[in-house]
């Protein structure tokens, strides 16, 4: 029975896998399982107990069948005893009645001990094994009701909890429905109201939107105009203190100029002195060349001749004798570097030109 029982499927729809399959909650399958572990543990446990049960209720059927059949084998040493009272060979059948009781008996059951008992003696030993029997029997039906009424508890229990908790997932359900109805109810409203604000926005804008033109496209005029005239002035600025630069680079440059040109001609008419110096002093050293008497005549003569067809000439040599002196001096640096380009290492080449 009790095989049987635990042995009963339960119905589809209470089963683990039928439940959670479509819901999918983790949790409830763990609680699911703890439970069944926990009617696992206590169904095994109940296992345990009752087959204690059995094996203790078999010790004692045995106990009571040891101590039945040991007060018959006493009762028969007994009679055996008083049969050969005073006899010499009660001893020696003693011995042997003791021996046939630790051999197993034959096939034919001849020299069982207990065929000495009156059949009165025999029935009681039959009944005291039977109702020896019968006390076994409802003891272990007993047990195996009692053991099936709390694997039936055990069960009743776990789907009690089992049925509770799939309640309970189900009006969780239900509640994240209504809140998700809810949830949808209230974005469609507020959708529902941006729509509205959207179309009264548009409408609003249709009627304002003109004027809001005309209004940034004159706003939009009168900054342009403003920066074109900033623009104007700000260049019309600047190119006045371009010019007024350029105005005083150009006088700096002049002057600049100018006291380089005196430097100049200062260097110059240094050079000239120096030169002229040692042009002195080289004709000096040198043989005097023979002069003609009429000489200084034909001097005056060639001075009076060339005044005479050129009158402005001293006037234009006094004012251009910077130029010509400089001229003269790059003449005398050209011929020089010339000449010691041609002969580099010559001592009187080495000399500077000053």
């Amino acid at each position: 029975m009790r095989k049987q029982a635990g042995a009963e499927e339960q119905p589809e729809c209470l089963k683990p896998e039928t439940i959670l399959s479509p819901l999918g909650n983790e949790s409830l399958q763990k609680k699911l399982t703890k439970l069944k572990d926990a009617a696992d543990k206590k169904e095994a446990h109940f296992e345990k107990a009752e087959q204690e049960t059995l094996n203790k209720l078999k010790r004692e059927y045995d106990d009571k069948e040891a101590k039945v059949l040991g007060k018959f084998q006493h009762e028969a040493e007994q009679a055996w005893m008083n049969q050969f009272q005073k006899k010499p060979e009660a001893t020696s059948l003693l011995a042997g009645m003791h021996a046939n009781a630790s051999k197993p008996a034959p096939a034919n059951k001849s020299s069982d001990w207990w065929k000495v008992l009156s059949a009165e003696e025999e029935e009681q030993l039959k009944e005291s094994l039977e109702q020896l029997k019968e006390s076994l029997q409802e003891d272990e039906e007993a047990v195996e009701n009692k053991t099936v009424k709390k694997l039936e508890a055990v069960r009743d229990e776990f789907s009690h909890k089992e049925t509770k908790a799939v309640d309970k997932l189900t009006k969780k359900i239900e509640k994240m429905q209504k809140k998700e109805i809810k949830a949808k109810e209230k974005l469609q409203m507020v959708l529902e109201k941006l729509e509205n604000k959207s179309k009264s926005t548009q409408k609003k804008l249709e009627e304002v939107g003109p004027e809001i033109i005309q209004r940034i496209k004159e706003e939009y005029e009168e900054k342009k105009r403003s920066l074109e005239q900033q623009f104007k002035e700000k260049a019309a600025q600047l190119k006045k203190e371009q010019e007024e630069k350029q105005k005083e680079e150009e006088e700096k440059r002049k002057e600049e100029e100018e006291a380089e040109k005196e430097a100049a001609e200062k260097e110059l008419a240094k050079q000239n002195a120096t030169k002229q110096n040692v042009t002195k002093q080289t004709i000096a050293k040198s043989a005097k060349p023979a002069v003609a008497p009429n000489a200084p005549n034909a001097t005056k003569a060639a001075s009076s001749q060339f005044k005479s067809q050129w009158p402005d000439a001293g006037h234009w040599l006094r004012s251009h004798t910077g130029i010509l002196m400089l001229a003269a001096l790059a003449v005398s640096a050209s011929a020089l570097l010339f000449c010691r380009s041609l002969h580099p290492k010559h001592p009187a080449l080495l000399e500077p030109l000053v």
